[in-house]
Formats: C-alpha cells, sequence, structure tokens
C-alpha cells in the first residue's frame, strides 16, 4: 500500500484514485497506436517506447497493460477507484480485472 494513502485513510480521509489508464492511454494498442491520433509524431516518440515496455513486462506476467494498470491501483489500497471504457466490454473486462485483487494473487 501507498504510505501517503494510509497516512490519509488514518486521519479519516477518503481516498480516490482516478484516470486509472491515463485517460485511455494505457488501453491503446501499442502496435496500432490511439484512434484519432494518426501520424501524431508525438505519440510515436514520446509513448510508444514506454507502451511497448510495458507490453514486454504484461507478456511475462500473462497480463494485459490494461490488466497491470487496474491490479497496481487495486494494490494501493485506496477507497475508491475511478475507471472508464469506450464500450460495455471494456468495463467489463476493467471489472473482472478488479475482481482478481492484487498483483500479488497473480505470481
Amino acid at each position: 500500500m501507498d504510505t501517503e494513502i494510509i497516512r490519509l485513510q488514518a486521519k479519516g480521509k477518503t481516498v480516490l484514485v482516478r484516470s486509472l489508464l491515463l485517460q485511455g492511454l494505457l488501453a491503446v494498442d501499442p502496435k496500432v497506436g490511439p484512434r484519432g491520433n494518426k501520424g501524431n509524431l508525438a505519440y510515436y516518440l514520446d509513448v510508444l517506447p514506454y507502451l511497448m515496455a510495458l507490453d514486454r513486462v504484461g507478456e511475462e506476467y500473462k497480463m494485459s497493460i490494461v490488466e497491470m494498470a487496474v491490479r497496481w491501483a487495486w494494490e494501493l489500497g485506496c477507497n475508491v477507484a475511478i475507471f472508464g471504457g469506450e464500450t460495455p466490454q471494456q468495463v467489463y473486462e476493467i471489472s473482472e480485472y478488479w475482481k482478481r485483487g492484487h498483483y500479488l494473487h497473480r505470481l
């Protein structure tokens, strides 16, 4: 658990985390890129290397980038996690990842 979250909760605060998928960026297929951003050089230079690295880590642990993000947020121990999806299927998948618990349950 994050020590700042623990400290705030000890003071009676409700801790919310939002934008678990960085406004959808972590849900992007690294090999395709974000919709509507075709030819965006910043994506290819600044973002793609990180998404590809996360994708490799995910392959090692047999998890998608989205699953890793959701389960990491679970591990933080916050009171509320806010996430969204573009389709009902995405929301269902994210909720299934959440139900699996923190990432250590997977190892």
